[in-house]
């Protein structure tokens, strides 16, 4: 039989119901999800652990803004020990009479209270401005009205008014990472973020002069999180659909939840479709999206396998490499958290006669961490702790949730 008389054989709703199965998993509204993905910071820390943070150059309050914002990010982050500037006073004078750091002294009370580095730097630019524009056109215009007798014109005039409000703003931060032992500098960076905003005439959403800079300086601190400390990346991924078979209701079900971020239940789901029709490559492939979720990168790339095995999409191939480089970053800033003074400490034997109490191995989180932390910005500064010595044996932190904002329901 010839292709011709095979597709004559079919009725032609049925080949076009086979076609679009092919197509089904990955069409254009094909859902979409988002989740953390972990990396490493990309100075070399090892061996880091405890860091200090000085209040930075700048001009009025902008240099202790700018280290209780960037205090406040590194604490939520939860890899180091944060030694606050406080104790680094009580051991000597930190701070100038003019209120800007000694970073001779610095180095000194660092020492004596064991810090590794400390954070330092200066404000670049930290200000916002308003500009007001009023522009005035004048209008000519005419009219005419004719009747059975007559026909009369008139010619007018008008002053149009049109006020802009200009609101632009600027946060620079010079970052400065140096080491306490040998005084050298390990690294340095400047991070630049700019804000421009209009309304014209009181119509549109302009934020406040303050909300602005606060936003520009968390942007700020993240980008020296990053280049500093383990951390979580948003990521957003394609869900694979279909339209047919068994197991469709509960991969359905399954994608609602992940698109809202409830990447456990959605697991249950898809595991649920793939007991009903263990041959589902959408099914295997989601599961090896949530496996990645909760840094399973064994059970991601089995159950990847299994679905490339039943259908090698264009799309599974790509999520393949992705994964092979998102599993090569979370082994870097698993390697950079096993360097810590403490995480090898906890791998040494302990003798009888010591009083060590022996930390957990950091490793992937349990499944049960799907109930993710929320992600949150600088708080106010009175909320940040005098002294923050505590660090939590596990690592990494807990991921945190997705906004609302950022979640797309299945459509």
């Amino acid at each position: 039989m010839t292709t011709n008389m095979l597709f004559r054989a079919w009725p032609n709703s049925a080949v076009f119901f086979a076609v679009a199965l092919l197509c089904a998993a990955f069409a254009g509204c094909a859902p979409r999800a988002h989740y953390m993905v972990w990396h490493p910071a990309e100075l070399d820390i090892q061996g880091i652990e405890r860091l200090a943070i000085m209040d930075f150059e700048g001009e009025q309050q902008s240099g202790k803004i700018a280290r209780s914002a960037l205090q406040n990010q590194l604490f939520e982050n939860k890899y180091y020990q944060l030694v606050d500037q406080a104790e680094l006073a009580r051991v000597r004078p930190v701070l100038r009479p003019d209120g800007s750091p000694d970073m001779t002294a610095a180095l000194e009370a660092a020492r004596m209270l064991n810090v590794d580095v400390l954070l330092c730097g200066q404000v670049v630019s930290y200000n916002v401005a308003d500009d007001l524009q009023t522009d005035h056109r004048i209008d000519i215009g005419g009219s005419s009205s004719t009747t059975d007798k007559t026909k009369s014109g008139s010619l007018g005039f008008g002053l149009d008014s049109t006020q802009t409000l200009t609101r632009e703003a600027s946060v620079s931060l010079a970052i400065k990472l140096i080491d306490v032992r040998t005084g050298q500098l390990k690294g340095a960076r400047q991070f630049s973020h700019a804000f421009n905003g209009k309304r014209v005439n009181g119509n549109g959403e302009l934020p406040g002069r303050e909300a602005i800079l606060t936003k520009l300086l968390r942007e700020c601190a993240q980008d020296t999180e990053r280049m500093i400390a383990p951390h979580y990346r948003q990521q957003e991924i394609a869900l694979a659909r279909t339209y047919y078979g068994k197991g469709m209701g509960q991969i359905r079900e399954g994608n609602k939840l992940a698109a809202k971020g409830k990447w456990q239940e959605a697991e249950q789901q898809w595991q649920a479709a793939v007991r009903e029709n263990p041959q589902s490559h959408v099914a295997h492939y989601n599961l090896a999206l949530a496996a990645e979720v909760r840094q399973d990168y064994p059970a991601a790339q089995e159950h990847l396998d299994k679905a490339i095995k039943q259908y090698s999409a264009v799309d599974y191939q790509k999520y393949k490499a992705k994964l092979e480089i998102d599993q090569r970053k979370f082994q870097a800033a698993m390697a950079q958290a096993q360097s810590r003074p403490t995480m090898i400490a906890a791998r040494q034997p302990i003798q009888p006669q010591q009083q060590i109490a022996q930390q957990p191995l950091a490793g992937p989180p349990p499944q049960q961490q799907f109930a993710q932390q929320p992600m949150v910005g600088p708080p106010p500064q009175q909320q940040m702790p005098p002294q923050v010595m505590m660090q939590q044996p596990g690592y990494p932190p807990p991921q945190p949730v997705m906004p609302a904002a950022h979640t797309q329901p299945q459509r």
